[in-house]
């Protein structure tokens, strides 16, 4: 039955039931509060300028509610062509927003998911990030919200693909070099990532420090831009590294519905996933 509820119901079953992450009705709960941030001129403003949130911004739900609108508030209406790397834009509500309004968008993935968003705008590829199919310079804006450290890791969790199961620590690189050679000179990379005290785990990596400079030392930036969030009890809040750096990442929405049962699914705090992430803007240098 639950099943069958449409978003708006499901959101409400969510908020009856304990607002338990990752529970019946979380997704659309989280889309819905995403919704709503996007809309608010004042939250807007917040995250374009790397300002304070509100307090208890968004408690117990995961990095998406601060990635996406601070990545979003970034994104210009009207510009070139656009890449999201690594399908996090593919919700409808995301992608019927005014700054893609006839804006050729490509989705690139590694396989077809079950949503698809019918547009003349609006093209879906499936490859590897490592090997894009595209040519040199293409891009004015490309995103990445929490992808590339997954690359190298246990893939097959989102394509049931055993080909995806690898277990490397640096393939982040070729994923930015290819990024990098895909954007036209004066674009922008816009990529967000888990960040705080290192983990490995089977599907990905958290960045710390010293992996944020390994990935930034294969850039050449003509601008760049790095704003910190974090959570807590009190919901997300604008950070600094240092405040991140002890930041351990609540894995539970990786693993599969048999793992889940034998985890204790809730902390304290009502962390979702990620309890610090990173947010970076670089524009490529011109010839």
């Amino acid at each position: 039955m639950i099943n069958n509820l449409k978003n708006s119901t499901l959101s409400g079953y969510y908020k009856v039931t304990g607002c338990k992450p990752w529970s019946t009705g979380y997704g659309s709960y989280r889309n819905k509060v995403i919704e709503q941030s996007l809309r608010s001129r004042d939250i807007m403003s917040a995250f374009s300028g790397s300002k304070r949130l509100p307090e208890k911004y968004c408690i117990g739900v995961d990095e998406r509610v601060v990635e996406l609108p601070w990545v979003l508030s970034r994104v210009e209406r009207g510009r070139g062509a656009l890449l999201d790397a690594g399908s996090t834009l593919n919700q409808e509500y995301l992608l019927k927003l005014d700054m893609f309004l006839e804006r050729p968008t490509h989705i690139y993935t590694l396989a077809p998911e079950s949503t698809c968003v019918r547009s003349e705008y609006i093209s879906y590829l499936y490859g590897d990030l490592r090997d894009i199919p595209i040519k040199d310079n293409y891009y004015e804006t490309i995103v990445s919200i929490s992808v590339i450290e997954h690359v190298g890791f246990d893939n097959s969790i989102f394509t049931s693909n055993d080909k995806y199961v690898e277990a490397s620590d640096s393939e982040y690189k070729k994923v930015l070099k290819e990024l990098w050679r895909v954007l036209k000179p004066g674009g922008e990379l816009l990529i967000t990532l888990p960040f705080g005290k290192y983990q490995k785990f089977d599907a990905f990596q958290q960045f710390d420090t010293r992996l944020l400079d390994e990935l930034k030392g294969e850039v050449s930036a003509d601008a760049a831009e790095e704003t910190y969030y974090i959570y807590s009890d009190n919901g997300w809040q604008l950070a600094s590294a240092l405040e991140c750096s002890d930041s351990e990442y609540f894995e539970y929405c990786m693993l599969n519905r048999e793992q889940r049962e034998s985890v204790n699914l809730f902390n304290k705090d009502g962390a979702a996933a990620a309890r610090a992430v990173v947010c970076l803007r670089w524009e490529k240098t011109k010839n």
